[in-house]
């Protein structure tokens, strides 16, 4: 086996890798520049993966006609929103994973909340794992 098989991803590159990657998502118009992303793996004893990602966009900038009246920006329709975050968590799950391979046969999502600004996606491989994902992912994901 050559190096590149072996390899032992520590927590700090695993958040560092994703936030680089958040940071490209966020490099498309539609999509708001994050200022916070996390993935997050746990392994069950029974062999279940599951995985956690935590997104929180940069605040929008107020346009002009608002600076300084007071008024709070409108929210608009909370079910877009509600849908355009979950679609965006899930395109962001989706690329993080293609880039770390914790899902190897892909995932299903098994919950999605959203706070104000504040996303969190938690979603399960369809396989179990392996012992190389043991060594290769730390258990990250402390409360499921």
């Amino acid at each position: 086996m050559g190096p590149a098989t072996n390899m032992n991803i520590s927590k700090t590159t695993i958040k560092a890798t994703f936030t680089g990657l958040s940071c490209a998502l966020a490099a498309c118009a539609s999509s708001p520049k994050p200022a916070y992303s996390e993935f997050l793996t746990r392994m069950s004893d029974s062999g279940l993966k599951h995985f956690e990602l935590r997104f929180m966009p940069e605040p929008k900038a107020k346009n002009k006609k608002q600076a300084g009246r007071g008024q709070r920006p409108s929210s608009g329709n909370p079910k877009k929103a509600y849908r355009k975050a979950r679609e965006q968590m899930l395109k962001e799950a989706d690329r993080q994973i293609a880039q770390n391979h914790y899902c190897r046969e892909g995932f299903w999502v098994m919950s999605f909340e959203s706070s104000g600004r504040a996303h969190r996606l938690r979603g399960e491989c369809n396989e179990l794992a392996s012992a190389a994902d043991r060594e290769q992912f730390p258990q990250t994901l402390k409360n499921w």
